[in-house]
């Protein structure tokens, strides 16, 4: 499921499918390994698994994936350079403030902070007892931070991750799946958060998380992203090509037509409104009308995509199975 498989997976953020409840179990034996360990520098790093990309301010690439690998781009993509740090957990997401303060998060519930755009990193919270990896994480400002992931995870913090609290809504606890995996994360401008999980499972908050609100379930499948656009959509993606848009915060709902059943990762959107999913399969859908919409793009290979930037119109940049590369089309 990919934040449960693919990165957003390797509970995940590997490669699907199928392996989230294996990759669970596994990392165990690997953190009892590799606790207290710093990423180790590797030439072909930006080859490997790679499961989350965001910008760093205008400029800056940051990507991040297995083994505690992050890796960070100045020239829109073509080179990379990978940093040290402080984990060997895999990391499945990336979240950045402004160019110089950003989170990443992933397995062994751990979460690590940027001061500087991404050149040193130090570890905030670590909790590889727990076996609950995170499966995204966002910020209102730079003191209120959530991060969400397996069985019910739900982190949150209120003074710029110094301490991070774990909580427990009763309201979001699923009476015939226990607690759901929450899977993705995003707030809209107006500061309405949303989330997307496991099961069919919605939900959002008015009030920056101090209460959350259960949505009705349109679909029973699983989603692994959620977007708030620019003009106050919110689009939520998943299992067997499933997406679905709603223009009202999520009191309804219309059905995406993807025209694939390749499970869909994720969702972002660039500055000039144009909106990319993306997916297993090399599934890439492009949009240009806030979402309603889809233009897809053919690919030769069938290299699975957990995550993408976009540089411009035109250009994306992609990360997955195949490490991190970018694409014109």
């Amino acid at each position: 499921m990919v934040k449960y498989v693919f990165k957003k997976v390797v509970l995940c953020r590997v490669l699907m499918m199928g392996l989230c409840s294996i990759l669970i179990s596994g990392t165990v034996a690997f953190t009892q390994a590799a606790e207290g360990r710093s990423s180790v520098i590797m030439p072909l790093a930006y080859r490997s698994l790679l499961l989350d990309v965001a910008f760093a301010g205008p400029a800056r690439l940051v990507a991040v994936g297995e083994r505690g690998h992050i890796l960070i781009s100045d020239d829109k993509g073509k080179t990379w350079q990978q940093v040290v740090t402080p984990t060997q957990s895999t990391l499945t997401s990336v979240f950045f403030l402004d160019e110089k303060n950003g989170w990443v998060a992933g397995h062994d519930t751990v979460i690590l902070v940027t001061k500087d755009g991404g050149k040193t990193w130090n570890k905030q919270f670590y909790d590889p007892a727990k076996g609950q990896p995170i499966m995204d994480i966002c910020f209102k400002d730079f003191s209120l931070g959530i991060a969400i992931g397996a069985y019910g995870l739900y982190l949150e913090t209120r003074d710029g991750g110094t301490t991070w609290q774990e909580k427990y809504f009763e309201s979001l606890d699923d009476p015939d799946f226990g607690l759901v995996h929450f899977n993705a994360i995003t707030i809209s401008d107006d500061g309405m958060f949303f989330m997307a999980g496991e099961a069919g499972f919605l939900a959002r908050s008015y009030d920056s998380g101090e209460t959350w609100e259960p949505l009705e379930r349109i679909y029973p499948g699983s989603y692994f992203t959620a977007l708030a656009t620019q003009k106050g959509s919110i689009i939520i993606g998943g299992l067997r090509g499933n997406a679905f848009r709603s223009t009202d915060k999520g009191d309804t709902w219309e059905r995406i037509e993807t025209n694939t059943l390749a499970i869909l990762n994720d969702c972002v959107q660039a500055k000039d409104g144009s909106i990319v999913i993306s997916g297993l399969g090399s599934t890439l859908l492009i949009s240009n009308d806030d979402g309603e919409s889809y233009i897809p793009i053919k690919r030769p290979d069938r290299i699975s995509i957990a995550a993408t930037a976009i540089l411009e119109k035109g250009v994306l940049v992609i990360v997955g199975e195949g490490g991190v590369r970018q694409l014109t089309y």
